[in-house]
Order: C-alpha cells, then structure tokens, then sequence
C-alpha cells in the first residue's frame, strides 16, 4: 500500500461494481478511505467489507444520486465516519 492519499476521505458514488468498484479499491491501496455510495446493498456491503478487511477504512451507505436527499444523507455519514475514524 502507498501512502499518497493517507488521511483522505474518498467519497465514491457508483462504487459498488464497476469503474466505481476499481476506483474504490485503487483509492484505499493508496491510503484512502473509501465510502462506498451506491443503491446497490448487497454488492456495496460486499466491497466495502473487502477493502475493510485490508485494513484500508471503508464503509457502504445506500444513496441514489438522483435524490438529493439521499446524496445529502450519504455525505453526513461519511462525516461521521470520518470523525469516529472509520
């Protein structure tokens, strides 16, 4: 692992396959951590298990983009996490 973006907060939507998936994984083997933003449960839960057990920081949180309140929603999570250091 690189360490170019330790201490970054990458948030990722898309990103349970796909370009979104290999961006995610890219991002956490330099350092990141990832949150995982997509409408896909399953699969997000899966990848963000994945990068965790990397021991890179990741975590899922279900947004559809084309719900601002939603994408509102994802990002205040992602600043929780990164507050308790997830």
């Amino acid at each position: 692992m690189n360490d170019r973006l330790f201490g970054q907060v990458a948030w990722i939507s898309g990103a349970a396959s796909g370009i979104g998936a290999a961006t995610a994984r890219l991002f956490a083997s330099e350092g990141a951590s990832v949150a995982i933003a997509d409408v896909r449960d399953e699969e997000g839960q899966r990848l963000a298990d994945e990068i965790a057990s990397s021991d890179s920081g990741a975590f899922f949180s279900h947004c559809d983009v084309a719900c601002g309140d939603q994408v509102q929603q994802s990002l205040d999570n992602t600043r929780s996490e990164e507050r308790r250091g997830g």
